[in-house]
């Protein structure tokens, strides 16, 4: 299991969508996204709805030409909406319990501990606990919100 992963216990499988990232935005896989005139990380305040993506994309190796993915290779990357995944976390943001909200951190593309004080604001529920404050990678249901 590695960030940006579609994890296998999910049933059905999440459907991956393709997206265009948009001009001149490099995409990390497994960060949070939202499409605002193609793929971009989400920052924190950003409405959704959320995808995580699946791949990395870097805006100069797409530029140069030398991507050998066909999908990366006409701009756009895989993203899922609506699944089991394993997601950023911002590091040093706290613990988590299964069934903890998430919300987008300070951190563009990674999540946190969510408050639920504005419903809009979850991205998905925590999956597994996470009691390493310093992991960078949360089990979680995206698309999952109260």
């Amino acid at each position: 299991m590695a960030v940006g992963d579609i994890l296998k216990e999910s049933s059905p499988a999440p459907t991956v969508e393709y997206f265009t990232v948009k001009s001149g935005q490099d995409i990390e896989k497994g960060e949070i996204c939202v499409v605002d005139s193609g793929l971009t990380a989400a920052a924190s305040g950003v409405k959704g709805p959320y995808y995580m993506a699946t791949d990395d994309y870097v805006e100069a190796t797409y530029t140069a030409g030398t991507y050998t993915d066909p999908m990366r290779k006409a701009g756009q990357v895989g993203a899922v909406k609506l699944g089991y995944v394993c997601a950023q976390l911002k590091a040093n943001s706290g613990a988590l319990e299964k069934g903890d909200y998430l919300e987008l951190s300070s951190t563009t593309g990674e999540l946190q501990y969510s408050d639920v004080s504005s419903e809009y604001e979850v991205v998905g529920v925590c999956e597994e606990a996470v009691t390493d404050t310093t992991q960078c990678y949360v089990k979680m249901t995206i698309g999952q919100a109260p």
